[in-house]
């Protein structure tokens, strides 16, 4: 009998599997050889997940589930700070799946979870505008054009989480996903509560974030040490 896997060997797993599917692909990489790419037994890797579908709805339905975290400004600028946590760690999950192969596989091979994919993330938008909005109208933040705000966020993420970015800049990952924190709240809090954005724990998630961000580069490393043979 398999030995039982502790909660953070799994979500380990979890991880680098994540990671697999985002580089090679549905048809790149076979069960049996992400068996032996994460060094667990066949037996441990289908007692948690069938197949690769299984897999597959479960990166989906990691991402709903993040994307569905409430958005309110009811407790104040506390709240609509909670809120805009919630947002810039949603910003970095879909900067790691944005043009991934994972994306266009899943868009070829699984088009209905594809369409609820980008249903959710419309629905997200949908609900972003409206705290935005009414944050703007209780005064705790400018009234800027969300547009501009997202397409920033699209564009930058993906490049201040890169290895060769923070290589080439001498930053640390801690650092960026700080510093890049600090400067999208620069932006969007009103004047009169600029005062949270020297407080310490308005960045306690960061450290979590990064941790995440951490492994998932260290992942990287690792498994990309050789490609895996295309599957048949």
């Amino acid at each position: 009998m398999p030995m039982a896997l502790t909660e953070e060997r799994k979500e380990n797993l979890k991880r680098k599997i994540m990671f697999l599917y985002l580089k090679y692909g549905f048809d790149g990489i076979s069960m049996d050889e992400i068996a032996g790419r994460l060094h667990v037994g066949k037996p441990t890797l289908y007692k948690y997940f069938k197949s690769k579908e299984d897999i597959v709805r479960g990166m989906e339905r990691f991402t709903t589930e993040r994307m569905a975290a409430p958005l309110s400004t009811e407790s104040g600028i506390d709240g609509v700070l909670d809120g805009m946590a919630e947002i810039y760690c949603i910003g970095i999950t879909l900067a790691l799946f944005s043009g991934s192969k994972y994306m266009s596989d899943l868009k070829n091979g699984y088009p209905d979870l594809f369409q609820e994919h980008i249903r959710t993330i419309e629905e997200f938008i949908g609900r972003f505008r409206k705290f935005y909005e009414e944050a703007a109208e209780k005064g705790y933040c400018r009234r800027l054009s969300l547009s501009l705000v997202g397409e920033q966020l699209r564009r930058m993420l993906p490049t201040v989480i890169n290895e060769e970015y923070l290589k080439r800049h001498h930053l640390t990952l801690a650092e960026t996903i700080r510093d890049y924190y600090r400067m999208f709240l620069h932006q969007i809090i009103s004047d009169e509560y600029q005062y949270v954005i020297s407080r310490e724990e308005t960045y306690a998630f960061c450290e979590a974030l990064t941790g995440m961000l951490e492994g998932f580069m260290s992942d990287r490393k690792e498994l990309s040490a050789e490609s895996p043979k295309q599957s048949v």
